[in-house]
């Protein structure tokens, strides 16, 4: 008995049970905060159609610092400002980043880029619209720029190559590739691979790959080759778009 009370006094149960209950109130105030933050961010800047309070998806720049400044982690309100701040200089119509007085903006975009891409690297998305971003910045030269562009894009195939949407995207950019100075070798194969597959997951980009196909190259030859080998399906339906194409007049 007297080394069982002994025991006791060194562990008292009841310091290690008010020590846990500390901790557990500890968990619960720190995910109470960051749930009320994200709460206040969401109703700042609304990252879904549905999120909360059905706020605006698009909302001012200013809102979306706002809910940068109280949920920094989230790499969505990043990308939201990339995104915006990229629209807001194409609708001033002011030449391409790095230029002039809009050099402060241009950097906003990458880093917010960058941002986004750190808080999720595994976002396919992301990869493809930093991608983009790097095809039109000016702060590397020329064949940087594309070299870093090319890795964006493979980084959001490997992230999501069953992705429909995604690889209808990267197959546009592939046939861009493939028409400028610089063009790796089998740029142009690659998109009309991935526009096959994308149309293969889900039909109803079919319409849409024939027209990207045709905007680069306006040809019924050009545009049959998105027609997989194996399926009648898609080749009959590609020769009733054509018929409508030639007598609609081409582009």
């Amino acid at each position: 008995m007297k080394k069982f009370s002994s025991l006791q006094r060194l562990c008292p149960g009841s310091y290690v049970s008010a020590g846990a209950a500390l901790v557990c109130l500890v968990i619960l105030f720190w995910a109470g905060c960051a749930t009320v933050r994200h709460f206040l961010a969401e109703a700042a800047c609304a990252t879904r159609v549905n999120a909360t309070l059905r706020r605006n998806v698009q909302p001012p720049i200013r809102n979306i610092q706002g809910a940068i400044f109280l949920d920094p982690a989230n790499g969505a309100y990043h990308a939201k400002l990339s995104q915006s701040v990229m629209m807001e200089l194409i609708n001033l119509k002011t030449q391409g980043p790095g230029s002039g007085d809009n050099a402060a903006e241009h950097k906003k975009i990458r880093l917010g880029w960058q941002k986004a891409l750190l808080s999720n690297p595994v976002n396919a998305q992301y990869w493809y619209q930093y991608g983009m971003f790097v095809t039109w910045e000016k702060k590397w030269s020329y064949q940087k720029r594309l070299q870093q562009a090319d890795h964006a894009m493979a980084a959001a195939y490997d992230l999501k190559p069953y992705g429909p949407g995604l690889l209808y995207s990267l197959g546009g950019y592939w046939l861009w590739r493939s028409k400028i100075p610089g063009s790796i070798p089998g740029a142009r194969e690659k998109g009309l691979g991935l526009l096959r597959k994308a149309v293969l997951l889900d039909r109803g980009f079919l319409h849409r790959a024939a027209e990207l196909l045709w905007y680069h190259d306006p040809s019924p030859e050009a545009v049959s080759e998105l027609a997989a080998e194996g399926d009648p399906g898609i080749k009959k339906a590609l020769q009733r778009w054509l018929k409508i194409k030639k007598k609609g007049g081409s582009k």
